[in-house]
């Protein structure tokens, strides 16, 4: 039973990858037909806490997020979502045995631009030998194994193809 309840969840991963993946290229490809609306930072992420809210508890993770300072922004509410998804994932996913997980979600504003950042206490990388890989579509590297950097790849596409801007610090 814990079997099928586990292959269940790899399925699903599997399925939000692929899809998250198409809707990727998707928007590579057909970015004039995507529709840029105001999305509210706190509704949208509480969708995305409501879809990880098993995980979360099953990992005694503690999420925060702060969207005073930006509570709006301008951006297609789907990949607002997938956006969200792939940062809380990678949180949850990529974090220190032993130590309880911590997600930190926030906004703000800087030189005309509204920022989005997701701060966690995970494994970590190191970014002198890996940052050059980290958004591409192949195999990335982290201090506990290979990872395959869909997520990055797909989150550094849609903020690409939108004139913005992604950065990584560990």
């Amino acid at each position: 039973d814990t079997y099928n309840l586990y292959m269940r969840d790899v399925a699903n991963n599997m399925m939000l990858t692929v899809d998250s993946l198409y809707e990727s290229i998707k928007f590579v490809y057909d970015s004039e037909q995507i529709r840029i609306v105001k999305v509210n930072m706190e509704e949208v992420f509480g969708k995305t806490l409501k879809k990880y809210d098993q995980k979360i508890k099953g990992k005694k993770a503690t999420i925060s997020a702060d969207f005073r300072s930006c509570p709006e922004v301008c951006f297609p509410r789907g990949y607002m979502d997938t956006v969200f998804d792939h940062l809380l994932s990678n949180g949850l996913k990529f974090s220190k045995y032993g130590t309880p997980i911590e997600v930190e979600f926030s906004t703000g504003r800087a030189d005309g631009y509204v920022w989005i950042s997701c701060k966690d206490n995970g494994i970590g990388l190191n970014l002198e030998e890996h940052k050059d890989k980290l958004f591409k579509l192949q195999k990335s590297v982290s201090e506990e194994g290979t990872i395959s950097g869909v997520g990055l790849f797909i989150i550094k596409s849609i903020v690409d193809n939108l004139g913005g801007k992604v950065d990584i610090e560990s």
